[in-house]
């Protein structure tokens, strides 16, 4: 058997773990601006942010919100197209939906990055990065859900 690889997918993988990394770097810094100021910055241009962050990257590459007062920032996936790793600071059903397990952590396969709309700070479409889905399971995907006498299994 012959196996191919092709350069480009292998620099594709190999930039979505910088930007995984880098992510991750500009997190901390936010997560600690806002434990010291008391508030996330409004924006990246906030001289204060420098404390935190040396300097902020590519902004081309790396978007960053606060939308509905939560906290949101995200890359493009390099290997995947369309989609996103992103970080929202808090879960709260009501504006990122998804499960509460997908708060504050870096999520992957996002289909919309961070902006100020209504779909900023969406998890619900990610998943964590061991590829574990942050949607909200419904009756629909599962079945009836209810207490298992209901449906004929005896309780132990």
């Amino acid at each position: 058997v012959i196996s191919v690889i092709s350069p480009a997918r292998q620099k594709a993988v190999a930039d979505d773990a910088v930007r995984q990394t880098t992510l991750n770097k500009l997190v901390q810094g936010l997560e600690a601006y806002n434990a010291s100021e008391g508030a996330y910055p409004t924006d990246t241009s906030d001289p204060t942010l420098t404390t935190y962050i040396a300097s902020w990257p590519d902004p081309a590459i790396y978007t960053y919100g606060v939308p509905d007062g939560i906290m949101c920032v995200s890359a493009p996936m390099a290997a995947t197209s369309g989609k996103y790793f992103k970080y929202v600071s808090q879960y709260d059903a009501s504006k990122t939906g998804g499960v509460q397990a997908c708060g504050s952590k870096i999520l992957k396969n996002c289909g919309s990055k961070c902006d100020s709309g209504v779909t900023g700070n969406d998890i619900d479409d990610c998943t964590t990065v061991d590829g574990t889905s942050c949607g909200v399971i419904t009756s629909e995907d599962t079945g009836p859900i209810g207490p298992p006498e209901e449906f004929g299994v005896p309780m132990p």
